[in-house]
């Protein structure tokens, strides 16, 4: 059970070429405005407080807006104002695929609906074959905040494509980043990763272009980027176990390795619009 993005399940359908969904892709990434960036533009807020409430997001679960309006920065009034503006100027694939006469206003309904429930029944059958798991709800919070992360701070969005079979240890990502937490049982959270979705996160992280990119800084921001998660994963872990301590970010090649010597673990295979990724909770003996 697989869950795609709407693109390439338009794609798998015969429904658009790669080519056309490619165009669209280009349309929308023309097109996308932050709320950010539109909010110096609407002349709300300066180019200091933006940056101000984006690192900010860094260490709270919550959109750029609500952060804002907190700060006393911007009004509910003006925040609803940009949301709508924002609204107009980013466009939805198959909205672009509409009006290129691509995809019928009706066929756009329709595909949708199947592809909500293809997400639908592909997250179901997650939650129904670890629902009996030691590490489910560690997994799942970790997946929540990963999706809320990748939105607030990549501005891509993601979602959980398919749980990662225990009897297979193959996962064929070449970057991986983990981090122990001590508790009783020891918890080992890894984010696994291609070379160009790694170097896509952390152009997306620290806002620079691949060519200024090597490798090596790319690993670290993978590291820091996990490092947040954790921060906002050990918030939920603190009603359950209290203050917990965690290790600095360690990198390796052979996520393999890391699967074999756990006691129990849940991998699941993540796909997002910087690329597929793996997560993975491990019960470690560490």
């Amino acid at each position: 059970m697989q869950a795609n993005f709407f693109g390439q399940f338009l794609i798998n359908k015969g429904i658009i070429s790669r080519s056309q969904f490619l165009m669209a892709l280009q349309v929308q990434h023309a097109n996308h405005v932050l709320l950010g960036q539109l909010a110096i533009e609407e002349n709300i807020l300066d180019a200091l407080q933006v940056k101000d409430i984006n690192r900010l997001q860094l260490s709270q679960n919550n959109c750029f807006g609500d952060i804002a309006v907190d700060m006393g920065l911007i009004t509910p009034v003006q925040l609803n104002t940009l949301l709508k503006i924002q609204k107009t100027r980013n466009l939805r694939i198959g909205e672009i695929l509409v009006n290129r006469n691509l995809l019928s206003p009706t066929n756009l309904t329709t595909q949708l609906q199947l592809h909500q429930r293809d997400c639908t029944d592909a997250l179901l059958h997650l939650q129904t074959t670890v629902a009996q798991h030691p590490l489910k709800s560690i997994l799942s919070n970790t997946i929540d905040i990963c999706n809320s992360l990748f939105m607030r701070v990549l501005q891509s969005k993601c979602h959980v494509r398919n749980l990662i079979d225990s009897s297979r240890q193959d996962i064929s990502f070449e970057h991986t980043s983990h981090i122990l937490i001590h508790t009783q049982q020891n918890i080992r959270i890894a984010l696994a990763c291609s070379e160009s979705c790694l170097l896509n996160i952390a152009c997306a992280f620290i806002d620079m272009e691949p060519e200024d990119i090597n490798i090596k800084l790319a690993e670290d921001v993978l590291g820091e980027f996990l490092n947040i998660l954790l921060g906002q994963l050990l918030e939920d872990m603190h009603e359950n176990y209290g203050d917990l301590d965690r290790s600095v970010p360690y990198s390796s090649k052979d996520t393999a390795k890391l699967i074999e010597s756990a006691n129990q673990f849940l991998v699941v295979h993540m796909t997002s619009q910087l690329g597929d990724f793996a997560l993975l909770v491990l019960d470690d003996p560490a």
